[in-house]
């Protein structure tokens, strides 16, 4: 009986992700210490997803040339500028789309990447396309399907 239990329980610590455990402060590397070291006072009161996320956002800073640090540099001060609301909104946004399946999150990801790409008139004329429609337009909009989207693409243009 107790070396079934102590098999179950072995099997268990091998299926839980070490993730899952808080991480105390000393436990850090140096360098997660040295990014995180605003953190130190508060970091044994982050609940673990917290700390997990924070260690990651290390590694990868830790892996980024001076050129990508100075671009993040940038839009953390744009992200701190915006105003709290907006923030939570777009916290809810990625949150949603982390949601998604990897096949809708790549779909979406390709539909800005080729939105950026346009030339800037196209894009402000999109935007512009956009914020004169109604809630219940763009519902429609994106309820349609790919097929659909480009006929009334076409369409538009006729016009």
């Amino acid at each position: 009986m107790i070396s079934r239990l102590l098999f179950l329980l072995s099997i268990g610590m091998t299926i839980v992700s070490p993730q899952l455990f808080a991480v105390e402060w000393e436990n850090l590397s140096d360098n997660e210490q040295k990014i995180l070291k605003r953190f130190e006072g508060n970091w044994n009161e982050f609940d673990t997803e917290r700390q997990q996320n924070l260690i990651k956002g290390a590694k990868r800073w830790q892996d980024m040339d001076p050129e990508q640090k100075k671009v993040m540099k940038e839009r953390f001060t744009k992200w701190r500028s915006l105003p709290l609301e907006k923030r939570q909104q777009l916290r809810e946004k990625f949150r949603k789309f982390k949601q998604l399946s990897p096949e809708e999150q790549q779909r979406i990801k390709n539909r800005i990447k080729k939105f950026r790409s346009l030339e800037p008139e196209k894009r402000e004329a999109l935007r512009e396309r956009w914020k004169n429609m109604t809630p219940e337009q763009r519902k429609k909009f994106r309820q349609l399907t790919p097929e659909q989207r480009k006929a009334l693409r076409q369409k538009h243009r006729k016009m």
